[in-house]
């Protein structure tokens, strides 16, 4: 298993992402992250190096603030960041050899987990926006 994961720089501008828009962060660590370079990887890392990490097939995780039709949706609310998401999404798809799935996190966006570009692509179709005022 590689050991390092590239994610985007907190609060970059994803709507015109390019190589420099990432940070190489050291996969497997639990009680804090390990990042290279002057920029500070997103506040959602740690749960997504926990997502990678239990997800042993998953090659690519897209968060958005927008939710995926049809995906299973968390039951807590939870703020950007807290690693409690990590133990709502496992307990929606507790499988870990789970792959291409998405998951609507309530009052936050999505997760969509994937093992290829083909599968994240065919989900475009899929977004929407939240509600809002969101309950």
């Amino acid at each position: 298993m590689n050991n390092h994961i590239l994610v985007t720089k907190r609060n970059v501008d994803k709507q015109t992402l390019s190589v420099e828009d990432f940070v190489l962060v050291e996969a497997g660590l639990t009680d804090f992250v390990k990042y290279a370079g002057e920029h500070k990887p997103s506040v959602d890392t740690p749960i997504q190096i926990k997502l990678f990490d239990y997800y042993r097939g998953v090659n690519f995780i897209v968060h958005g603030h927008a939710y995926v039709e049809g995906a299973l949706v968390t039951h807590n609310k939870l703020p950007c960041g807290y690693v409690q998401e990590f133990d709502e999404i496992v307990d929606l798809i507790p499988n870990q050899n789970a792959v291409n799935f998405n998951i609507n996190l309530t009052g936050h966006g999505c997760l969509i987990m994937a093992d290829s570009l083909e599968y994240l692509e065919a989900q475009i179709d899929r977004l929407y926006a939240r509600p809002f005022p969101e309950k």
